[in-house]
C-alpha cells in the first residue's frame, strides 16, 4: 500500500454521516481486497465512535475506497448507532474511465 487517508463527513442536519478510508495500490488486481481492507480497518479501529457527539446522527455509511491510476474499488456498509450493529458489506464492481 503506498498511499492512505480517511475523511469524516458530518451533516449539519440530518441522520446519516460519511466516513471514507481510502487506500492506494500498484496494480489493479488489489483493488478488491484493498477497499475490504479500508471498510476493515474503518470497522476494526471504530472510527464511527466520534460520531457519538452528535447526538442527532443516528447511522454512518463506512467506505472504503482502494484505487490504482483512474480504476476504483469500494467497499461499504451501514452501521446503525443507536441499534449498534453493521448492516451487510457490499463491494462495487471495478470502475475504470477507460469504460466510460
Amino acid at each position: 500500500m503506498a498511499w492512505e487517508d480517511d475523511v469524516l463527513i458530518i451533516p449539519k442536519e440530518g441522520l446519516k454521516a460519511l466516513l471514507l478510508e481510502f487506500k492506494q495500490v500498484r496494480k489493479e488486481e488489489e483493488l478488491k481486497t484493498a477497499a475490504k481492507l479500508a471498510l476493515d480497518q474503518i470497522q476494526a479501529q471504530a472510527y464511527h465512535t466520534e460520531i457519538l457527539q452528535y447526538p442527532y446522527v443516528k447511522e454512518v455509511i463506512a467506505c472504503g475506497i482502494a484505487f490504482s491510476g483512474k480504476s476504483v474499488v469500494a467497499a461499504y456498509a451501514t452501521y446503525d448507532l443507536a441499534g449498534k450493529q453493521s448492516g451487510n458489506v457490499i463491494l462495487t464492481n471495478r470502475y475504470s474511465a477507460q469504460e466510460a
